[in-house]
């Protein structure tokens, strides 16, 4: 099977970044999962030396956009307690999803679909 490599322009990790990002601040998904659960899990990156947490760059939204990372944005500017965006995890094989899905229905609210993006659980729609 090919690997599709893809390459973000400048302009579009520019406005991914005008769009999205509300701080600097972020998580990075891990490259290998725990042994005891099989799970990917999100963690802050720190810089070896200092062990201060890095900030989000331009360069690491572009390995996200190229698919070569998984990171995580905070959608709440901690200064103005604002959101540019939301995002809603929704496990629709379990009985919370289920319930949602009720709920989705009793409001009138159509339908959407959930698109798997990767090889582990990051979701787009």
């Amino acid at each position: 099977m090919r690997k599709l490599h893809l390459n973000a322009p400048t302009s579009v990790v520019v406005d991914y970044f005008h769009l999205f990002v509300n701080r600097r601040a972020y998580t990075l998904q891990s490259n290998r999962p725990r042994p005891e659960s099989t799970r990917h899990y999100y963690y802050r990156p720190k810089d070896k030396k200092t062990g201060q947490a890095l900030s989000l760059t331009l360069d690491t939204i572009r390995r996200h956009l190229e698919g070569k990372i998984a990171v995580g944005l905070y959608a709440i500017n901690p200064a103005t307690q604002c959101s540019k965006w939301v995002a809603i995890d929704a496990d629709y094989g379990s009985v919370g999803g289920r319930r949602q899905r009720a709920s989705r229905r009793q409001l009138g609210w159509p339908p959407f679909k959930l698109f798997k993006t990767g090889p582990v659980d990051s979701t787009a729609w």
